[in-house]
């Protein structure tokens, strides 16, 4: 055995093995770096690491049975023991290893203080951005995205199997949903994120302008040949100078999935210098489902929840077929508690719906439709361990019960971090207790991780308005219109936000650009003039209407407003005494007091279940607006 190893060693054999070892190495770290920067496919990297080892024993082989003399490779035993140049080889191959080691540790030390490392680079203190832009009533348009910012983009599937796609959506909304529970970081919520997806897309400092982040993460998965496993791979792109901060493979079955995207979001957190507490990492873990049918089902009842939204208002059609893939996923996962928040939607415009066939309402309906929102939302309660979504959903469920019991401790409980669109009757809640100016960084927060979705803009202008802060409503009002600009409501919210502020001249501007009808004209008109202190105007409209010239724009909240403008009392008891006795009748109490912005003009007694309901709540009331047409005359 000795002689062996003392023939291996003058052969060179143990040396060729330790400088193959150390370039091999750095092979496959050039690899890994082109490979992430040139688009190289994701199998380039094991590709590379079974040729080094194929070819390792070929080496030893050579180094064993050939030796380099200056008339080139000989076989070993052909060379002369006193005519053997292996001394000197042994030389040259000690140098090369001496040298390979030194870029080893040269990149071993880059990696570890590079800010791809677990130390990342200083960063913009994100509370602070948070606090300067409060100020900012130019809206979330800062010099510079947060440097904490992050999209995901959606990842691509290199399959033809159509779950294989929304196993891919599913993914990348998991991977995004535990990051947008670590409150330092701005995420952008997949309403925004998802418009970048297939070939054409523009390139990465483009989406990142667009979606005012200062990072985006892509990746993408390939089910192996099998159907077994799935490849996974993820990069992290510093959008300033399309830097790769970060990138990883992962080789898994489809059951062990899950673990992927928790890693994935701890490693894009460390990166842009964000410590994860137990807290953070208990969140993230209670986000989604692990069950892999859940999973798939859930992607495709989103889907079809998101297309029913498209327009401007939900298809309750569309909404049942989403449900159907929804409530197959809570058969697969009984704890999915987002599962269960998204198909109590359906329920909620399901009594909207009933209420529009006024007056013949069926109640029986009606009710069934309200039990299985409350028995959905339960649910969806039951199996969250996040206070703060807890809280918006006890507000949706309080929204459509007859006792609002607790509407200010669970306003109180909302986490102001959290502000990317969660509680779809949040915004009533804000606005009519007056707490609206408290939760502008909510809503602002909303439009900074959702900037191409035009809800978030509609209700940032609503919240903003009911806060008294026009020029933001009207700013909210027009991006809510570069993104959908044939919404009715977003031309209106604009023209109203402009009236508000006693603009008169754009208002009648926007009016005519609008191609309002002359009733709507005039409405607006006779509230630019009640805000001056005139009431000529609205009087006047009051009694055409009375004579039977009615005008179209009159009614509604055109007439509850001109009614407050005059301070007709008598009459706006008698309206709202009418609605109050409805089903649902304070929706539509609320909707008019909001939009008409001047406190309470008629008396709380001609509509007792809609006091009862203010009282009930604890909430501060009157509303803000109140002496808005006080000096009119």
């Amino acid at each position: 055995m000795s002689n062996l190893i003392s023939e291996l060693q003058r052969r060179n054999v143990f040396r060729v093995a330790a400088a193959y070892l150390v370039v091999g190495w750095i092979v496959m770290q050039v690899v890994d770096v082109i490979g992430s920067a040139a688009g190289i496919p994701p199998w380039a990297n094991a590709f590379a690491l079974i040729v080094l080892i194929v070819a390792f024993p070929v080496i030893i082989f050579i180094a064993w049975a050939f030796e380099l003399t200056p008339d080139g490779m000989k076989r070993t035993a052909d060379v002369p023991m006193e005519e053997s140049r292996t001394g000197q080889t042994g030389s040259v191959l000690n140098i090369a290893i001496i040298a390979g080691l030194a870029i080893v540790v040269v990149l071993l030390v880059w990696q570890q203080f590079s800010p791809t490392a677990d130390q990342p680079p200083a960063v913009v203190d994100t509370a602070q951005a948070s606090d300067d832009d409060e100020g900012n009533d130019d809206l979330i348009d800062a010099v510079a995205p947060p440097e904490r910012s992050v999209a995901v983009l959606p990842f691509l599937s290199f399959s033809s199997n159509e779950d294989d796609r929304y196993f891919a959506d599913g993914l990348t909304e998991e991977i995004l949903n535990s990051l947008a529970y670590v409150p330092e970081l701005i995420v952008t919520s997949r309403t925004s994120a998802f418009q970048f997806r297939g070939d054409d897309l523009p390139s990465i400092p483009e989406i990142a302008e667009r979606l005012g982040v200062a990072h985006i993460l892509e990746g993408s998965i390939r089910p192996s040949r099998n159907g077994e496993q799935v490849r996974i791979t993820a990069q992290l792109i510093r959008a300033a100078d399309d830097a790769h901060l970060w990138s990883q493979t992962y080789d898994r079955s489809y059951e062990d999935v899950f673990a992927v995207q928790e890693d994935i979001a701890e490693n894009i957190a460390a990166v842009l210098g964000v410590a994860l507490d137990a807290e953070a990492r208990e969140r993230m873990d209670d986000a989604g489902t692990n069950s892999l049918e859940a999973f798939i089902a859930f992607q495709r009842g989103y889907a079809l929840h998101s297309a029913a939204h498209d327009g401007n208002g939900a298809i309750v059609g569309e909404l049942e077929e989403a449900n159907a893939f929804l409530m197959e996923a809570v058969s697969y996962d009984p704890d999915f508690s987002e599962a269960y928040n998204i198909a109590a939607d359906l329920y909620a415009h399901r009594m909207l719906e009933i209420l529009r066939l006024e007056p013949e309402i069926d109640e029986q309906q009606f009710e069934a439709a309200r039990q299985s929102y409350f028995d959905l939302l339960d649910q969806a309660a039951a199996n969250t361990q996040d206070a703060s979504t807890r809280a918006l959903v006890a507000l949706d469920r309080l929204y459509f019960s007859d006792n609002w019991i607790g509407v200010s401790e669970q306003l109180d409980n909302v986490d102001p971090q959290q502000g990317c669109g969660r509680g779809a009757w949040l915004p009533e809640f804000v606005a009519i207790s007056g707490r609206a100016e408290e939760f502008l960084p909510y809503y602002r927060r909303w439009v900074q991780c959702d900037p191409l979705n035009p809800l978030a803009w509609s209700v940032l202008n609503r919240i903003a308005f009911a806060a008294g802060d026009f020029e933001l409503s009207a700013e909210a009002a027009r991006r809510d219109l570069e993104l959908n600009p044939d919404g009715n409501l977003g031309r209106y919210s604009l023209v109203a936000a402009v009236a508000a502020s006693g603009d008169r001249e754009t208002t009648l501007r926007l009016l005519r650009e609008f191609s309002a009808p002359a009733g709507f004209v005039s409405t607006f008109e006779a509230i630019l003039a009640g805000g001056e202190g005139d009431a000529g105007p609205a009087r006047a409209l009051i009694e055409s209407e009375a004579e039977g010239n009615s005008q179209e724009g009159f009614r509604g909240l055109g007439q509850f407003t001109l009614l407050a403008i005059v301070d007709d009392r008598e009459r706006l008891n008698a309206l709202v005494a009418d609605v109050d006795q409805r089903p649902l009748g304070y929706y539509q109490i609320i909707r008019v007091l909001i939009d008409c912005r001047c406190g309470v003009p008629f008396d709380m007694e001609a509509a007792p279940n809609f006091a009862r309901r203010i009282e009930q709540a604890g909430i501060d009331w009157p509303p803000p607006g109140e002496g808005r047409f006080s000096d009119a005359d």
